[in-house]
């Protein structure tokens, strides 16, 4: 129960991180940003509206090393930094970049009570450049996200632009209303779950203390549904391989089963961090998965060589 309990408190401290407005195109994955080298934390993720990325002011601005400047009452944001100076209106798609007037692609715009501005808009008017990398589904402000994300082990809380920890009506909210509902008693959690169900694929909900909280998603149909790091349904095992590290191990037989294994990166235990990829009899690749030390796993499913579906969970056992 010690781990069950833990479990339950990540669920809660997910919860903290979550995004309650709806976004367009909510079927994407979320967008992961870079600012040089750092991968920028937001407890509100980043949205596409109108083709552009739009971000939390506050996170992005600080990052960039700007000043940030918040009027409510005119709902303007300032940022200013060495020696530039931009102004920028809620709603509103004329700018002033050192008092001159210019007009953004998009707005910014208030998300569920969060002031979001747009991503290239902001960065290269404050003297950065930005790289969209859509493959990844990854920005790079001064950095080149195709060079670093693939380096860095599986970390990722979201899969079809919704967040684990998040309640039942925060998903519908971004996904829609589901095809069906269903609420069933857990032996195994000692609680109930609901499961609420999408063309694509389906979402479990532990409930606790008068709530449900996401802590599994599975797509299986789909390519419009993105996984970490912009996985789709269709796409080849090398594919996905390419977006993670990839120490070069040899495959090794495993003990109880007819199959083999190969080890990416990490160390292939339970609640350890690794990523691994599982073969059949035939060395067939069937699988690839990652773990966290932290109770967060991804599970990719592969026949014939290509993504037939993919799981995002926190482990409870």
């Amino acid at each position: 129960m010690k781990r069950f309990s833990v479990v339950v408190v990540m669920l809660l401290v997910l919860l903290t991180v979550i995004f309650c407005g709806s976004v367009a195109f909510a079927q994407a994955p979320e967008i992961i940003i870079f600012v040089g080298e750092e991968w920028l934390e937001s407890d509100v993720p980043s949205v596409i509206q109108e083709g552009r990325t739009l971000v939390p002011m506050r996170a992005i601005l600080e990052a960039l090393g700007a000043s940030v400047g918040w009027e409510a009452g005119e709902q303007k944001v300032t940022a200013s930094k060495e020696g530039l100076k931009l102004e920028m209106w809620v709603g509103n798609r004329q700018a002033l970049v050192n008092g001159v007037e210019t007009t953004m692609d998009v707005p910014p715009r208030l998300i569920s009570g969060r002031t979001m501005i747009p991503l290239r808009f902001v960065s290269e008017n404050l003297g950065e450049e930005v790289t969209w990398e859509p493959d990844l589904y990854a920005v790079g402000i001064n950095a080149a996200p195709a060079e670093i994300l693939p380096q860095l082990p599986f970390r990722e809380t979201s899969i079809a632009g919704v967040r684990l920890g998040m309640s039942r009506t925060e998903v519908k909210d971004i996904l829609g209303s589901p095809a069906s509902e269903s609420r069933q008693y857990s032996d195994f959690l000692e609680g109930y779950q609901r499961v609420i169900t999408y063309p694509y694929g389906e979402f479990t909900f532990y409930e606790s203390e008068g709530r449900a909280y996401l802590y599994q998603a599975e797509i299986s149909d789909s390519d419009r549904a993105g996984g970490s790091r912009n996985i789709r349904i269709g796409d080849s095992v090398e594919e996905v391989l390419r977006k993670f590290p990839d120490e070069s191990n040899p495959p090794v037989k495993e003990q109880f089963i007819d199959g083999y294994y190969r080890i990416l990166y990490g160390e292939y235990d339970h609640l350890q961090q690794y990523g691994v990829v599982r073969y059949d009899g035939n060395m067939n690749p069937v699988g690839v998965n990652f773990s966290t030390e932290d109770y967060l796993g991804f599970v990719v499913n592969i026949q014939d060589g290509r993504v037939t579906s993919m799981k995002l969970l926190i482990q409870m056992n």
